[in-house]
């Protein structure tokens, strides 16, 4: 079978003839080379030969190809601009591939020109609940001999129950902050199923995207936006794109489609 990591431009692997520069990190079937397969139109697929059935049943093997998967679209994405494949995607052969892949060589060009020059990345606002309580019963400790030790109890319990509440209502706040402050320098912003949102930044502006989120924590106080990972543009390419690949006989349904920040977890994606 033939293994897909992504797509990507055929221009910088020319000088290579067809196979991976040396250095790069081994293919999800170690016995084989990662190479390059065109599809036409300056395209290529950064594929290589693999049989899953020999790790699809075993966890510790199936974390590794995982892992394998997520090295190499990397790699390929630190060399030109990559449409990643979702971890388990497989043809049963070269010339298949070649005709179910170059038939959408428009989308794929497509995807290729809006994650040109850009990386992902996954951002989250993390709550510390004792702080943004502390921060929030500041009144009321405040004026706390004035206050009846029942009276206090009571406003501190109501504050307790509405604190999960409050926590949501001030994380979308900073959110909207995040989107207001990042929209001239982010490329495009999609909210994860996670509740994490991806953003898809120009290397250019990755210094100016890191200080904008350093200026919103200073003005939170119990709450703070934190960079998970930078990663290929996993969220930003092959939402509704028409390939019906086959997939290995692994349960990809229990690997998320969520970047591998915990790479070791076998949360390799892409394209489906």
């Amino acid at each position: 079978m033939i293994y897909v990591y992504a797509i990507t431009e055929e221009a910088p692997w020319d000088q290579c003839g067809g196979s991976a520069p040396d250095g790069w990190p081994p293919a999800v079937d170690a016995n084989h080379k990662v190479i390059l397969i065109p599809l036409g139109q300056q395209l290529a697929a950064v594929a290589s030969q693999a049989d899953p059935e020999s790790w699809s049943d075993d966890p510790a093997a199936l974390a590794a190809a995982a892992y394998a998967h997520h090295e190499v679209v990397s790699a390929a994405h630190h060399r030109a601009p990559v449409v990643p494949f979702r971890f388990g995607t497989v043809f049963s052969t070269r010339e298949e591939l070649i005709l179910r892949l170059a038939a959408q060589a428009s989308t794929w060009l497509d995807s290729l020109q809006l994650v040109a020059g850009c990386a992902e990345w996954d951002l989250c606002v993390e709550v510390d609940q004792s702080r943004l309580r502390e921060s929030l019963s500041g009144g009321l400790n405040a004026s706390a001999s004035a206050l009846s030790p029942g009276r206090r109890y009571l406003l501190e319990r109501t504050l307790d129950r509405e604190l999960p509440a409050l926590a949501a209502e001030r994380s979308r706040a900073v959110w909207t902050r995040l989107l207001t402050k990042t929209q001239p320098i982010a490329r495009s912003s999609v909210e994860l199923s996670s509740g994490h949102r991806a953003f898809l930044i120009p290397q250019t502006m990755t210094k100016v995207f890191s200080l904008l989120v350093e200026e919103i924590n200073e003005l939170e106080v119990g709450l703070r936006v934190t960079v998970c990972g930078v990663w290929p543009p996993y969220s930003f390419v092959g939402r509704s794109l028409p390939l019906k690949a086959q997939h290995a006989q692994a349960k990809t349904e229990e690997y998320p489609t969520n970047p591998p920040r915990a790479a070791m977890q076998s949360e390799a994606v892409g394209a489906s």
